[in-house]
């Protein structure tokens, strides 16, 4: 098969991502699929600490309490560089990128297995971290 063919294979012997990571077995192979899924969970629990912190930081939050401080945050301070939870949220930011760029280009593999461990990863993720519950309205 030439390596520009779009066919998904089933092959179980093959080089993901990089030349060290090799599946020579079928045992290697299934670590290596579970392992992928976890990258597809870890994404998603990326996603949802994001969301926390955000919740959390309300250095963009010009609607209330000026002066308040609250988290190391400031309120209504337009500059966010100097809010702690900003800079921890760009970690989780570069670190997400990552993931999607890495999830991305061993869906790119063309493996059938492999493409359907990245989808129940991220399907898993989502079922326990990526729903956001309505918050309870106020009356």
């Amino acid at each position: 098969m030439s390596p520009n063919n779009p066919i998904f294979n089933v092959n179980n012997n093959l080089t993901i991502l990089f030349n060290p990571w090799k599946t020579d077995s079928t045992w290697e192979f299934v670590v290596s699929c579970i392992a992928i899924a976890m990258l597809a969970v870890l994404h998603e629990i990326l996603k949802f600490f994001q969301l926390k912190i955000s919740e959390m930081c309300r250095c963009l939050d010009t609607h209330k309490c000026e002066n308040k401080v609250e988290n190391g945050c400031r309120r209504g301070n337009t500059n966010c560089l100097r809010c702690p939870w900003h800079w921890v949220q760009t970690v989780i930011h570069i670190v997400q990128v990552f993931l999607n760029f890495t999830l991305m280009m061993v869906f790119m593999t063309m493996n059938a297995w492999l493409c359907f461990s990245v989808l129940i990863g991220l399907g898993f993720g989502y079922l326990f971290f990526g729903w956001k519950p309505t918050s309870p309205r106020r009356q």
